[in-house]
């Protein structure tokens, strides 16, 4: 069985699941050296991006 990559890396589905397995793999490295994320501070701080970018589209 061969993957088309070509089509994958095109698919939302794809990256909609590849990206929060990276944070959670980032996360994990990084827990052993101290570091932790605060993921409620960055979900407002998406929520306000999201925001403003409805904003100018509903502008235009």
């Amino acid at each position: 069985m061969k993957i088309n990559w070509k089509v994958r890396v095109l698919s939302v589905k794809f990256w909609l699941a590849l990206v929060p397995a990276i944070l959670l793999l980032a996360q994990a490295v990084a827990a052993p050296f101290g570091y932790k994320w605060d993921f409620a501070n960055l979900g407002t701080q998406l929520t306000g991006i999201i925001n403003a970018v409805f904003a100018v589209l509903s502008i235009l």
